[in-house]
């Protein structure tokens, strides 16, 4: 997935030196009173030297990943999208991680971009859309007291994208009956947690986890849920789509 960065580094970079250009030929025609040419058109030099770039860029974006046999939509506090991504941060995350203990995964709701992915061929495109952002993937161990601040935040926001070893019970925006893997966490001191290092560093309000260390795979999670999809295309696997309610709401 590097290529794909440096082909959209690349053009990003072509594409603001034009608009550069642009801006410097308006100021100079705003102060000689010119009149624009609104129909101008690009550069042709300029656009000889994107279009390689923009041509291999789509090409790359337009790669097949597998197939989906339902349409994943976005929802609180489950959705089948959610538990599909939480759940590929989990299995990735045992390979990453390799020789370090994992109870759960998580994701943040708003970092989740798309809405809905429609059933059918999933492409290198979708993956992006629906994680833009150079988050990447950490691993974190947390007192009992931390994770039950987490999911207190969580719920308060509704609910987050969990893996499904962790469960709760959304309660007047609290996260009451908590287990991991079928057991109260009452039962254990600490938790392994894999989330992306937006949260890590504290985003989402979640400040209370700035100061906790954390292993940093330094890998983008897009790449990383590319990469799982890839292999198991390669393995003739369709992408599992786990509908268990994670999390359970209360009134």
């Amino acid at each position: 997935m590097k290529k794909i960065w440096l082909l959209s580094g690349i053009f990003l970079f072509l594409t603001a030196c034009k608009s550069k250009q642009y801006v410097q030929h308006l100021a100079k025609a705003e102060t000689a009173h010119i009149k624009l040419d609104t129909t101008a058109t690009a550069d042709a030099a300029i656009e000889a030297m994107i279009s390689p770039y923009r041509t291999t860029l789509q090409r790359e974006m337009s790669l097949p990943l597998g197939e989906l046999a339902t349409t994943l939509k976005k929802g609180k506090p489950n959705s089948n999208l959610g538990n599909w991504f939480a759940d590929i941060l989990e299995e990735a995350g045992r390979f990453i991680f390799q020789n370090k203990p994992i109870d759960f995964a998580f994701q943040n709701y708003g970092g989740l971009r798309l809405n809905a992915i429609d059933k059918g061929t999933i492409k290198v495109g979708d993956i992006y859309s629906l994680m833009p952002f150079d988050n990447t993937l950490c691993l974190m161990t947390i007192d009992r007291a931390t994770l039950q601040q987490l999911l207190n935040l969580m719920a308060a926001n509704g609910g987050w994208p969990i893996s499904k070893p962790l469960s709760y019970t959304l309660q007047e925006e609290q996260a009451i009956d908590i287990q991991v893997n079928k057991m109260s966490i009452a039962e254990r001191d600490s938790f392994h947690v894999l989330l992306p290092d937006y949260i890590a560093n504290g985003g989402d309000d979640c400040f209370f986890l700035k100061a906790i260390p954390r292993h940093n795979s330094h890998l983008y999670i897009r790449d990383i849920v590319i990469e799982y999809l890839t292999k198991l295309q390669e393995q003739g696997i369709s992408s599992p789509v786990d509908t268990t309610r994670r999390i359970l709401v209360k009134k």
